[in-house]
């Protein structure tokens, strides 16, 4: 078979990878290329999302097989198709997961999109399927490592994203949920220009033109895509320009000090021309005036040392 490469995956022509969750595909390209390094395996998905038709095309000869296994004319109706047309009353899903789903579907904490699909059929890009002792070791390390799992123990080639595995992707145009949510109250106390954001989870233009603010100010590529070296580069911003501030803060607090010096050093001389110009002052006037030297000259005292 011929492959092409779509989305940074090896895959055959007719696959649609384009319709996959962006979440799972940062999460196969990782792991297609960890495997690559560390095994030597060049992996290829022949199977992406499918349309309903295509779904039902699969699903109809597997009833066809059901039906010969109930008469014992077959002993397996293997490989087991999801009806299209089921919905899970608890998750949502309909069908299988190799089909674009509806809105409301959320798989573990990947961000809910509508038209997306779960599931790709992957083997050796020779055309050839996973040894038992490959398998062992795809579920042992390499799945677990990315974020993805076999959901059906059967069937070797068939990977979905695991459920609530740390998050790869970037954040884009469409994403729902709390991860967008976090993203917009993060964008609203960011330094820049421009209407603050309504925190409703939902990633659309408003979020996507206050994101790319954001990627110009830090020197980021302005795409609109939240990704973690996005979030890297606003920390290392924010924390330069704290530091900034602190610095600002105390050269402005240095120049008080300063004023205020200067102000009792002009007292401290006025006081003391006095008491030299005026021998024969009262006592008691003259000890009160260097009293107020001596405060003085404290009060400096202690300026200068917090300035060291």
């Amino acid at each position: 078979m011929s492959w092409v490469v779509k989305r940074g995956l090896r895959c055959a022509p007719h696959s649609n990878v384009e319709d996959l969750h962006p979440e799972f595909v940062a999460r196969l390209q990782a792991c297609i290329a960890d495997v690559a390094v560390e095994e030597g395996w060049l992996l290829a998905i022949y199977s992406g999302v499918r349309e309903y038709d295509h779904q039902k095309r699969l699903f109809l000869p597997y009833l066809a097989r059901k039906r010969e296994v109930e008469l014992g004319i077959r002993a397996s109706a293997h490989p087991v198709v999801a009806n299209p047309d089921y919905v899970n009353p608890t998750t949502g899903r309909k069908g299988s997961a190799h089909q674009a789903q509806p809105k409301k579907y959320k798989r573990g904490n990947l961000p809910a999109l509508e038209g997306v699909g779960y599931a790709v059929d992957i083997k050796h890009a020779d055309g050839s399927h996973f040894t038992r002792a490959q398998v062992a070791k795809l579920d042992k390390v390499y799945l677990p490592k990315w974020g993805l799992v076999r959901s059906v123990p059967s069937e070797v080639w068939h990977w979905v994203p695991a459920m609530n595995a740390p998050l790869l992707a970037s954040l884009g145009l469409h994403a729902i949920g709390d991860d967008v949510r976090d993203h917009q109250e993060y964008l609203n106390a960011f330094p820049v220009d421009g209407p603050e954001l309504v925190v409703d989870g939902h990633f659309g233009r408003a979020t996507q033109q206050r994101t790319m603010a954001v990627e110009a100010v830090i020197g980021r590529p302005t795409d609109g895509e939240w990704s973690k070296a996005d979030e890297a580069a606003a920390e290392k911003y924010r924390n330069a320009a704290r530091r900034e501030a602190g610095a600002e803060r105390r050269e402005l607090r240095g120049e008080r000090k300063s004023n205020r010096q200067e102000r009792r050093t002009s007292r401290a001389a006025r006081l003391l021309s006095k008491a030299a110009a005026e021998p024969e002052s009262d006592v008691s006037e003259l000890i009160t005036d260097l009293d107020e030297v001596m405060g003085i000259l404290s009060d400096m005292r202690t300026d200068i040392s917090e300035l060291a």
